[in-house]
């Protein structure tokens, strides 16, 4: 059964949660990654769907402070969801430590796969 109905469907932003299987991992960019109080639910998106996010570097960091690297909480709160019929080939964040906003910007390379005849 496809729920797309044959529509090519990627849609992203600021969910406000973590996505599903995000462990944040504390690797030496000097952000202090932790998770958020909330997580997208695991079944929310059909099985053959696709979570497509960067789980080494931060989307969102805490406002309360002025940004200072390391020191401030970071997490991934944007991030897309893919139809089967899109072909991911790279998610990854464009660290700019957050300069001018509370988030970073996420580039998604992709393509549209073939229609099966």
């Amino acid at each position: 059964m496809q729920t797309y109905e044959g529509n090519y469907v990627i849609s992203g932003g600021d969910w406000n949660m973590n996505p599903p299987e995000y462990n944040p991992v504390n690797l030496p960019l000097g952000h202090h990654l932790e998770n958020s109080e909330v997580k997208m639910a695991p079944g929310f998106i059909p099985v053959d769907w696709k979570w497509a996010f960067d789980p080494y570097t931060p989307t969102n960091r805490n406002n309360d402070l002025p940004y200072v690297k390391g020191r401030n909480g970071t997490t991934v709160l944007d991030y897309f969801v893919v139809s089967p019929n899109i072909q991911l080939y790279t998610v990854e964040v464009i660290d700019l430590n957050f300069k001018d906003s509370d988030h970073n910007p996420v580039y998604l390379r992709f393509s549209i796969k073939p229609e099966r005849q």
